[in-house]
């Protein structure tokens, strides 16, 4: 099975599979085996997905691999914005953050996909003051640079801008 990974890379995985039976229960599983995402040992995945052919087991590893994205994306969104301890009073609410912190997190990921086109990125990259200046999780480098950017911030829009400040409006007045 071939795989796309970051910068266009594609991976090329072993696939194997076999039937399993677990010591607490007599129910047949099917273990599904991946080889070449690590050089140390193969990822296991244990289904009880009735596997038929080739197709069967790339379709589970395929499955398995979409759900990793997704837990990474939560996990993202627990540690580098502490989205766990948001406190709010109504599930309305709860969702309004979410969908909030998603459309930031799309357009963090639309900052990520111009990684060495744009200068802005870069200069985010540089102000997270990561270890590695190559990695593949530009999604946190890019909000933990966010976050250091913004927090030189305390005084809110007056800091950065000049704000003309202008005389109340004197409106015209009938003195009857």
């Amino acid at each position: 099975m071939k795989v796309l990974f970051d910068d266009n890379e594609e991976q090329e995985l072993l696939l194997s599979y076999t039937k399993a039976v677990l010591p607490y229960n007599n129910e047949e599983y099917t273990l599904v085996i991946v080889y070449g995402l690590s050089d140390e040992k193969p990822m296991k995945l244990l289904t009880n997905i009735d596997i038929n052919d080739k197709d069967d087991v790339i379709k589970v590893a395929r499955l398995y691999l979409s759900r990793w994205r997704i837990e990474e994306h939560f996990r993202g969104k627990e540690q580098e914005y502490d989205f766990e301890n948001m406190r709010v009073r109504t599930l309305e609410s709860m969702n309004n953050l979410n969908m909030m912190l998603t459309i930031h997190l799309g357009h963090v990921a639309i900052l990520a996909d111009n990684i060495d086109r744009k200068l802005l990125t870069i200069k985010i990259i540089y102000a997270s003051k990561s270890l590695k200046e190559k990695s593949i999780v530009w999604l946190s480098q890019i909000s933990r640079g966010i976050k250091r950017i913004l927090s030189y911030a305390h005084t809110g829009i007056k800091e950065w801008m000049d704000i003309e400040v202008r005389e109340k409006y004197k409106q015209l007045e009938l003195k009857l």
